[in-house]
């Protein structure tokens, strides 16, 4: 009996994925002389495409998991380059306090920190730079801010180094 399997067959590791061409040789009136059998295995190729699509359906997931934790919980991602202290934060944070992203000049730390309230700027910057220097990998800051000048709202920002440079 002939069995045709799908691609989303989901064989056993043990199974082996091989691709056959045939060619028959005639003579000159067309009776059959011969064959030839070509086969190539394609297992650790097909078994690299499984794992690579069951890899990217977990991310997906992850990804839309971690979406709709950001939609519903007033969190906003950021990052900010150490060198330049230049901030990249998601655009749904303008949008909370009813600012335009691109029309925003705190993009850098130090105008981020100009709307940190006076009385929470030093613990701010004390963390911040124990993150910068020490060994330190990960700081939660607690402060009130005030960025779009119409009174102070409290935030909990959580920061962790990814990559320290060589003089780090």
């Amino acid at each position: 009996s002939q069995r045709v399997l799908s691609e989303d067959t989901d064989l056993s590791d043990a199974a082996l994925y091989v691709t056959t061409k045939t060619i028959m040789y005639t003579d000159e009136e067309d009776h059959c002389k011969g064959y030839l059998l070509i086969a190539v295995d394609n297992t650790k190729i097909h078994n690299a495409n499984r794992q690579l699509i069951k890899a990217e359906k977990a991310l997906t997931e992850n990804l839309v998991r971690l979406s709709l934790i950001l939609e519903t919980g007033e969190i906003y991602p950021w990052y900010m380059d150490v060198e330049t202290g230049k901030l990249d934060i998601s655009e749904d944070f303008y949008n909370f306090f009813g600012l335009n992203k691109e029309k925003q000049k705190n993009h850098t730390i130090q105008d981020f920190m100009k709307h940190i309230h006076p009385e929470d700027l030093k613990p701010f910057r004390e963390k911040y730079e124990s993150l910068q220097m020490g060994p330190i990998r990960h700081i939660t800051l607690e402060f009130w801010l005030n960025i779009n000048g119409k009174g102070f709202v409290w935030c909990e920002m959580n920061a962790e180094t990814r990559e320290r440079g060589q003089n780090s």
